[in-house]
């Protein structure tokens, strides 16, 4: 939703995804000779043996083994690791694209393992690294803003044999960036707002500034009466596809049950991307399939209708003559052209801001009060008919726009 409002006033932006393949998740499949396993069979493979290794140090040690012989270039190791980091890559971009979620390049943090070692020398120079008692070396971050999050404000860069951990290839990596753009946005989790203040810390000891940052919070999926968070290594998730899926299936039912028309694909889509997305990024997100499937109310499938309504009022509608003299406003066709007028001011907020629930919650209001207006205000036989027939389609016009930017394709019939 950032990319299209970014596109929208008129940025080019490119979309990377930043991919974890000098990761011990990575290496814990490499160890369980998983090499050959379809992309909806790695989960499964995963979990089985990210239990063995937590039980076993022995297992553990040959994960790392097989981290260090990565980094080194061994061709055998590196080959396994390519093998399973694409497939893995290729699912996710098949599960994505169904949701309408493309990248325009997919950006290997293995591509960094030489430009780290230049970071490391770098950071060696402000004499603020360290070596620890594991002969690990750490960025002391003492009197910066890390020293009030943390009891022991450091920044780790290697392991005790010398390879190096992910911060340094992070760094190298958004060095990489900021020297292709001026403008440098990254998307990450509330998990990671203590991590990215490290990263921030270490890229101004090398002059350097750091990306705009939106943190996400986590999504609670709410299902018979309990509320949970999901978990990779336990196995307690929900695959994407799955609810998908079932995101049809309820909408398809929702449909019928209203004896209306609509794609199920789109209506499910609709409910997931606006349920989350009108929501502040630092709000956390408790989400219930069926309230967000609700066809009144704050909801995707409830746009898709005020929008449906739109349409088929002016499919309706014979060629109006052209009015000589318009009458009165009714108070209801002041307020719909008031908050049709707001637009351009909501989508420069929602940019500055990079936060694409301003738009949301405009669409929801726009719509509730054109859904306020097509009561009050009938349209078709009424004196004031062309000029209501045009206030119908400005606001097709502009919640068309608003749900495009986030994400949503509008349906002509419902």
């Amino acid at each position: 939703s950032i990319v299209r409002i970014l596109e929208f006033v008129n940025f080019k932006p490119e979309v990377h995804y930043y991919v974890n393949d000098v990761s011990k998740q990575i290496a814990m499949l490499v160890l369980a000779k998983a090499e050959e396993l379809k992309f909806e069979n790695m989960l499964k493979k995963y979990i089985q043996i990210s239990k063995k290794v937590k039980k076993s140090e022995k297992l553990e040690k040959q994960v790392f083994e097989l981290l260090r012989k990565f980094e080194d270039g061994n061709r055998e190791t590196v080959s396994k690791f390519r093998k399973i980091t694409k497939t893995c890559v290729k699912g996710q971009k098949e599960i994505l694209s169904e949701i309408g979620i493309n990248y325009d390049y997919f950006d290997y943090e293995s591509d960094y393992l030489s430009k780290a070692k230049d970071v490391f020398l770098k950071l060696s120079k402000t004499k603020k690294l360290h070596k620890d008692k594991e002969k690990r070396f750490y960025l002391d971050q003492k009197s910066t803003p890390v020293e009030k999050k943390m009891k022991s404000p450091v920044l780790v860069l290697t392991r005790s044999d010398g390879t190096g951990l992910y911060p340094l290839r992070d760094i190298a990596y958004t060095l990489d960036k900021l020297k292709k753009s001026g403008k440098n946005i990254i998307i990450l989790g509330e998990d990671q707002k203590l991590y990215f203040l490290q990263i921030n810390e270490a890229l101004k000891l090398l002059g350097q500034a750091s990306p705009e940052v939106v943190h996400y919070s986590f999504i609670l999926l709410k299902g018979k009466g309990k509320t949970k968070k999901m978990s990779t290594r336990k196995g307690d998730i929900v695959l994407l596809s799955d609810f998908l899926d079932e995101a049809i299936d309820k909408a398809k039912k929702a449909i019928s049950k209203r004896e209306t028309k609509g794609d199920p694909k789109n209506v499910a889509i609709s409910a997931i991307k606006y349920s989350i997305l009108k929501n502040n990024p630092n709000k956390a997100i408790l989400f219930d399939l069926n309230e967000a499937l609700n066809f009144e109310g704050d909801t995707g499938p409830y746009m898709l209708y005020s929008y449906a309504r739109a349409s088929s009022i002016l499919r309706k509608a014979k060629k109006a003559k052209k009015q000589s003299k318009l009458r009165q406003l009714e108070p209801k066709e002041i307020e719909l052209i008031s908050k049709l007028s707001q637009f351009q001011e909501i989508i420069l907020n929602s940019y500055k801001n990079l936060n694409p629930s301003l738009i949301a919650n405009y669409s929801y209001q726009l719509a509730k009060i054109f859904n306020e207006f097509y009561h009050a205000c009938p349209v078709i036989g009424s004196p004031n008919e062309s000029f209501r027939l045009s206030l119908v389609e400005a606001f097709r016009i502009v919640l068309k726009n608003s749900l495009s930017l986030l994400g949503i394709e509008t349906l002509e019939r419902m």
